[in-house]
Order: structure tokens, then sequence, then C-alpha cells
């Protein structure tokens, strides 16, 4: 008995520490129904999972684990607003960093956008807060949705 509770507990430990497991289906995930508050940003996140754009063939609209696409990524934003990105692929690490701000986005005729939005160096991107995880949505315009983990 004390052996089979063993392995029990080992299972238990092995599989609560994979966070690289896709565990819901996010293709009709709506981030603006997710929190915006820039003061819930300030962290390190690593990307936990790909979503295609939703335009496309089946195949890639699923979610994936960032590691099926050879893809590491982590996220850092200060409290002084700014933000460091450091991306590893099949081609190699690229490091970008810069300022960042949360803010409604305002297009032509000043209509404004209808939740905040996330400003990298003024690069554009919905994005979404919950619990420990930070989504970043560009598939409308023929992007990814990108799921982050708090580090």
């Amino acid at each position: 008995m004390l052996r089979v509770l063993a392995i029990v507990a080992l299972t238990l430990s092995f599989t609560a520490c994979d966070t690289d497991v896709v565990d819901r289906d996010l293709t009709m995930l709506f981030v603006g129904d997710l929190s915006q508050d820039p003061a819930a940003l300030v962290g390190t996140w690593r990307l936990l999972t790909i979503t295609g754009p939703g335009d496309c063939a089946p195949s890639c609209q699923e979610t994936v684990p960032a590691s099926a696409r050879q893809r590491s990524e982590t996220l850092t934003f200060s409290r002084g607003g700014t933000f460091e990105r450091s991306t590893t692929t099949q081609r190699g690490t690229t490091e970008r960093a810069g300022r960042y701000q949360v803010s409604r986005a305002v297009y032509g005729g000043g209509i404004q956008s209808e939740y905040p939005v996330l400003f990298l160096d003024g690069q554009q991107e919905d994005f979404g807060l919950e619990g420990d995880r930070l989504y970043l949505d560009s598939r409308s315009v023929d992007g990814e949705l990108l799921e982050y983990v708090r580090r």
C-alpha cells in the first residue's frame, strides 16, 4: 500500500510541475473580457502556449505548447515602465528592450479602443491577465495568441 501511495504522490508532483501542458482550448478566448491592470503586469513571464490565427486551416488554429513550435520566450515588465523580451527559436536568440504603457488605443476621428491595450515601444498588443496567466493577442492582424505563465 505504501508503495502505491508513493507512486501516486510522485506522479502527482511531476504532473503538477509540468506547465507546458495545454490545459484548455484558447481559440475562443477574448482578452477584452480579462483584466488589463497595469500593476499586475510587473514581473517575469514565460511563454507557455501558442494559438494560431483564426482564419487559417484548423490545424494551425489549435493551441500548442510553445516547445512544440521550438520557441521559448521570457517577458519582464518593471515598475518603471520598461520591458525586456528574450525569444529563442531555431534561428537563435533575439533580445528586445524598451518602454511599455497601458492605455486605450486612439483611432481615426478620436475613436478609442473598447478596452485598454499594451504598447511595447509603440507597438500595440491586445492583452489580458487572468490569475498567473498573461495573454498577448495579435490574431486580429493574422498573428498569434501567446499565453504566458508568471515565473
